[in-house]
Formats: C-alpha cells, structure tokens, sequence
C-alpha cells in the first residue's frame, strides 16, 4: 500500500492510496538429469535436478519415484518426477528415467583339464565345485553333459557346464578330459 501525499504552500493536504499487488504466478523452470541404463540396482546415481525461479533464488526441489519391476530381480523400470516449487507455490516437474537390466553373464571357471588312464577314471561332475562370480544376483551352475568324440584310444571327452543368473544371463565352460590308456 503506497500512500500520496500533496501539500500546497499553504499546508493544505491531500492524499491518495495505490495499491501494489505482487502476483508471481511463475512455475520455477525445473531441468531433471539425464536418463540412464544401470547394471545393478546398487550401482544407480540419479543426479540431481536444477531449477530457476523468476524470483525465489532457492526453489525447493523434491522427488517421487514410480517403480515398475521387470522381467528379474535384478531388473527395474525407475520414474523419478522431480518438482521445483517457489515460495508462492507455483510448481513444475520433469521426469527422469532409470532402468536397471543386468545384461552382463556371469563369469565360470572350469577345472582344469585332465589326462586320466581308464575310464572308471574320471570323476564325477561338480557344478558346485566350480568358481563363479556375477555382478548383480545369484548365480546356479549346472552340468549339461559329457560329449565323447568317438575314439577309443585315446578318447575325448567334452564335460559342459553352465552358469546362469538370476536375469537369465549365461555362461559356458568346457572341461577336456582325455582318457588314454598308456600302461601295458
């Protein structure tokens, strides 16, 4: 409220009164971090927003997430809607996208190869004796089979093992085992 006052060399007055409104209906301008592609759920960064206001210097910035789950454990569909809100309450969002895809397979280690004499030689599969890693989630590791290659001396086998996580990444290794018989 902004008052006017006259006066005239004889000290007479007259006033007036303005009125000032001041309406900010401005919505901050909000700019979201760029969207990203993740391998595991705990490797996600999000960044962080940035808004402008005509004339809040600090508009508040916050943020809800909507999570859709994929295919896996590991694998999720993130909308992050971030909001700039200046003091008077005018408001603006953008939407951030985070998907989680472990696309990676797991890494296996076989036994290494082996030469054997006989046949009643060789040794059992062990999917479970193997070494095995991934990135993200679990990982089950199981024998596919013993491929022999026909011959009888010596003979070759081809055991194949197969890892696999939990987003259906695999992995193959193949263990040599050669059976020759070279004691008279």
């Amino acid at each position: 409220v902004r008052t006017f006052t006259a006066t005239d060399d004889c000290g007479n007055t007259a006033s007036c009164v303005q009125t000032i409104e001041v309406v900010d209906d401005v919505p901050p301008l909000i700019e979201c971090p760029a969207d990203a592609v993740f391998e595991c759920e705990e490797a996600v960064v999000f960044g962080m927003a940035t808004a402008f206001d005509n004339c809040d210097t600090t508009p508040t910035i916050t943020w809800e997430d909507i999570v859709t789950a994929g295919q896996c454990p590991q694998e999720r569909f993130i909308t992050r809607v971030w909001t700039a809100t200046d003091d008077c309450g005018n408001a603006s969002s953008c939407e951030q996208s985070v998907t989680v895809l472990d696309t990676t397979p797991p890494v296996i280690e076989c036994p290494d190869n082996l030469s054997v004499q006989c046949v009643e030689d060789i040794p059992a599969p062990d999917p479970l004796g193997l070494v095995v890693s991934d990135n993200c989630s679990t990982v089950t590791v199981e024998w596919l089979g013993d491929e022999r290659d026909g011959q009888v001396c010596p003979l070759t086998i081809e055991r194949t093992y197969r890892a696999v996580d939990e987003c259906g990444n695999e992995a193959f290794c193949v263990q040599l085992i050669e059976v020759n018989d070279t004691i008279p």
